[in-house]
């Protein structure tokens, strides 16, 4: 009986998949009707019976009927007796929590607290203004119990320009002080052996969570803290330090 159970489940998957799939090539048809260069990168089953969210291009959220008629693109709100919720945000902060704990930590570049209370992730770019600033104050941070694990984001994608440097930063032998030279002269000053750097990953990895751009700071929980913040403002965010948020 278990594998008669077995067999049926995955018969069912495997239809709901095909549907899946039919479904995806008839939505893509009809959005290069109205628009340009759409794909459909994701479809899954929406809160709301009835209707479906659709990921377009790898990054963009809609909400689909489930026939394929008719779509819009504002926010979804929940709504209980504890108050509304962004469902759309729901759903990236718990495939950010669950990713964030895959992350090799190896592969991420840390600034350590001495003191460690907290830990957040930044999705960085090297030529980013904000990155640049947030990274001038990373002693300050870190003073503040507040451990930083950089993770790369080329703002531009990956064709864009702070790829090839980002790229031998996390090839460089001391990639904390790579990290800092590139951001503060946006250069190295002798360039590492090419390595099998993980820029692309934590890019992508990047898009699946909805960064959108740099700095984007994270808790461990997979909360967005926001882009770039100050010292005490960061740590008042975290709960730490409140008395000092202004700085």
């Amino acid at each position: 009986m278990r594998f008669i159970l077995l067999a049926l489940t995955l018969s069912i998957s495997a239809c709901a998949d095909a549907q899946n799939e039919d479904f995806r090539t008839t939505l893509e048809k009809r959005l290069n009707k109205s628009f340009q260069d759409i794909e459909v990168t994701a479809v899954e089953e929406a809160p709301v019976e009835g209707m479906l969210e659709v990921e377009l291009n790898g990054r963009d959220r809609v909400h689909v009927t489930d026939n394929g008629r008719f779509m819009f693109t504002g926010t979804l709100f929940e709504l209980s007796e504890t108050g509304a919720e962004d469902v759309s945000r729901r759903r990236f902060r718990e495939a950010r929590r669950k990713g964030l704990g895959k992350i090799n930590l190896d592969e991420a570049i840390s600034f350590e607290a001495g003191d460690e209370q907290v830990e957040v992730y930044v999705f960085t770019d090297v030529t980013c203004g904000y990155c640049q600033k947030l990274h001038q104050q990373i002693q300050a941070i870190n003073e503040r119990g507040i451990t930083v694990h950089y993770l790369a984001y080329p703002r531009g994608g990956m064709n864009g320009q702070g790829v090839a440097l980002m790229q031998k930063v996390w090839c460089a032998d001391d990639r904390r002080a790579a990290l800092t030279r590139a951001k503060a002269s946006g250069r190295l000053q002798q360039d590492p052996e090419a390595c099998n750097d993980p820029v692309k990953a934590q890019y992508e990895k990047g898009v699946a969570f909805g960064v959108r751009g740099t700095p984007s700071i994270y808790t461990r929980e997979g909360e967005k803290l926001g882009g770039y913040l100050p010292p005490g403002k960061l740590a008042a965010a975290l709960g730490l330090d409140a008395a000092q948020s202004g700085n």
